[in-house]
Order: structure tokens, then sequence, then C-alpha cells
């Protein structure tokens, strides 16, 4: 069973440019998740695909002495997620000899998860038959109570009605993190992440769970870092 990771890593980001290199308690973002990867994996099992000239130093200071630049075409604004995924692990396959049966996505903009999160969530992958694990954390904004949508009429209606009376008699639901996905390849090459129907979580705590995407994310992120005491 080959697995490897995958961290991607695009330059042009429109909520905050050049978030990936940008300092994050000490190290510039996108190498906290090298990092963490690098405690779980080869470095030779770790492709980090990126078109960001500045990531790619990163990277080789970090020891990766082959990087190479992800085409232009698989690195606009409306690539999707699936495209670079099978994109980098065709050109692993390629160079190696072998197949990869399912890959790992660690995404730079979660620099709070841990090593343990990567192995719980490959650990989970191990004990069920689905295409999917990732990593969730309980989420306050419950659908059954507070999260609201317009109608047709133009009315606020609950998202999901119910006949629970109270907050704390609804079921618990869980928010998707962005931190840990590991993915069985088979079923990528069948089709996108988003129509995956079999998908189990990986339980993470809500303190660990910012993904930056805004400077009011990166704010919360650096606070929670010195909350939980992060290094």
């Amino acid at each position: 069973m080959k697995t490897i990771a995958i961290i991607p890593a695009r330059a042009g980001s429109q909520g905050l440019p050049g978030k990936n290199y940008k300092n994050f308690m000490g190290k510039p973002l996108v190498q906290h998740t090298m990092e963490q990867a690098l405690g779980v994996f080869e470095l030779q099992d770790i492709v980090v695909s990126t078109n960001c000239e500045e990531v790619l130093s990163i990277a080789k200071k970090c020891g990766w002495t082959d990087v190479t630049p992800r085409p232009e075409e698989i690195a606009m604004s409306n690539t999707t997620m699936r495209e670079v995924l099978l994109y980098e692990i065709r050109k692993y396959e390629a160079n190696f000899g072998v197949k990869v049966d399912r890959v790992v996505l660690l995404q730079p903009t979660s620099p709070l998860r841990r090593e343990e999160d990567i192995l719980g969530a490959m650990g989970r992958m191990n004990e069920v038959d689905v295409d999917m694990v990732m990593s969730v954390y309980p989420c306050k904004q419950n659908p059954y109570s507070v999260v609201m949508e317009y109608n047709e009429e133009g009315l606020l209606k609950k998202v999901k009605s119910h006949l629970f009376t109270t907050r704390q008699s609804t079921p618990p639901v869980f928010c998707i993190n962005g931190a840990v996905y590991v993915i069985n390849v088979p079923s990528l090459l069948k089709d996108d992440l988003s129509h995956f129907n079999k998908v189990v979580g990986y339980e993470m705590p809500e303190n660990r769970s910012i993904d930056i995407d805004t400077d009011w994310d990166w704010y919360m992120a650096e606070k929670a870092a010195e909350y939980i005491k992060f290094a």
C-alpha cells in the first residue's frame, strides 16, 4: 500500500497574497506543513506542488533538491484540487515506477495541525472502506439551531428543519477544517473529491482547526498558536 503526501502551494492567492511564504510564528507558513509532513513521511514521498519561486526556495532549504515548478496550466485560480493531485500522482508514479494507492493532502493554510493528526487520519483510513478521511472539528454553528438561509419568499428559515426543542438535543455536526485529507486514489480517478459518497472524519479540536485565507484568519491563527503554545 503506497501512500504519498502532497502539499499544494501555488502562487497568486486572492484572499491573502503571498500567504504561503509569509512569516507565521517564526517561519514561512508553508514550512510548518513541510516539517509536519517530514515527521511522518520520507522526503521522497512528499510532493511540494507549486509554481511559486519563494515556495521552491523554502522547499530547497528544507531538504528538497529536485522540486520542479508546477505547470502554469494547472496553477490557475480555477484549477481544481483533483487536477493538481492527479498530475502529481502520475508524475510520481512515472518517476519512481510505483503505483500510488493513497494520497494525503496537506494544505499549507492549516499550520496548527500536528504529526499526530496526519497519523490519526491515516489510521482511520485503515479502519474503514471509504473514499476519503478528512479532518473535522465540532461545529458550534449547528444547522438545526442557528444556521439560516433565505427561502424563495425572501424569508430566513433554518437550513435544517427539525422537531428538537433544545439546542442540547440536536445531533452533533462537524465542520471541515482543511488540515488533513487521506484520499483513496482509485476513487479520485473516478470522481472529484466533492462527489465522494463514502467519507468519514478525523476529529481535531477547534483551537487547531483554523484554515487561513484572510487577514482575520491569520490573526486568529496567531492567537490560537499562542494559546496552544504552538512551536
